[in-house]
């Protein structure tokens, strides 16, 4: 492999590990700090913590997922390594299953009503939200882990 071939290889796996590892952290840190947190305040602060926080943490978190899914992908197809595929599994299929599972329950949440259609309260979406986000945690953490493993110092 040439100079530059290298260069770029590095590049990504720098950028997929990077990315994974801080998507990987803010995951963790919403499901085992901020989502707890929310249930010590009234329903009424909690929805709006949530209607202020998730806005900028979906942002934040949806680029460094196609980052991560990406470079993983570009990776995989160069060095048809298992980590690689499995990395980009990982991160690629995080924003599909969350506009499928945890998007239903963001727009009730970001509505300005106490209770949607349905007659959910704010507290029950909260917590299946909070259930709901654990599988990007555990997707998250494989794609990390399989970026990390077998990485070369």
């Amino acid at each position: 492999m040439h100079l530059a071939d290298q260069r770029v290889v590095a590049a990504l796996e720098s950028a997929a590990t990077i990315s994974a590892g801080l998507f990987t952290g803010a995951a963790l840190y919403i499901t085992l700090v901020e989502q707890p947190a929310r249930f010590k305040s009234s329903a009424e602060a909690s929805k709006r913590h949530f209607q202020h926080t998730y806005p900028l943490a979906a942002r934040m978190q949806a680029n460094l997922a196609l980052v991560a899914g990406g470079s993983s992908l570009v990776l995989a197809l160069l060095k048809k390594s298992t980590r690689y595929y499995i990395a980009t599994a990982a991160f690629l299929s995080i924003p599909v299953y969350t506009i499928a599972c945890i998007f239903p329950i963001n727009n009730r949440l970001l509505s300005g009503k106490d209770q949607d259609a349905d007659g959910h309260d704010v507290w029950s979406l909260l917590r299946k939200w909070g259930l709901l986000h654990i599988p990007r945690v555990v997707a998250a953490a494989a794609g990390f882990g399989a970026l990390v493993v077998g990485r070369k110092a």
